[in-house]
């Protein structure tokens, strides 16, 4: 009798457990992609397309959490032509459509929902001269 209880309560627990374990390895993925275009924005020599491919590629194991894997958006800021010694090169990576396995099983039930959330990294790196 017991167990009838408390199984679903935690097989809840446990799945909202996976859930924010993806979600936090999504943002840790962004981030490093963010902080792999940063490095080349700061060294001159990039062009923005060959920023945005790299990102791309830094976050490939993002796919299977964002679908489609097309939802990132990659916005470089790069160095001025003769940089100051305090100017830096920014990428801003933002992924959308991450979707929750298990913490929207129970809300969906009722006809709510959980909204996902927008993983979003920004890394900046100072400008070579």
């Amino acid at each position: 009798m017991e167990m009838a209880i408390i199984l679903p309560v935690l097989l809840l627990v446990l799945g909202g457990i996976v859930d924010l374990g993806r979600a936090l390895y999504g943002q840790i993925i962004i981030s490093n992609a963010a902080r792999e275009g940063a490095r080349m924005v700061s060294v001159s020599g990039y062009s923005t397309t060959q920023v945005q491919d790299r990102v791309r590629l830094a976050s490939g194991g993002i796919s299977p959490m964002v679908v489609p894997a097309t939802n990132l958006t990659i916005t470089p800021t790069a160095c001025p032509a003769s940089p100051a010694p305090t100017d830096s090169g920014t990428v801003t990576v933002t992924a959308t459509g991450f979707g929750w396995l298990m913490l929207n099983v129970v809300p969906q039930l009722v006809g709510g929902n959980i909204p996902a959330p927008n993983l979003t990294a920004t890394a900046s790196m100072r400008c070579v001269a």
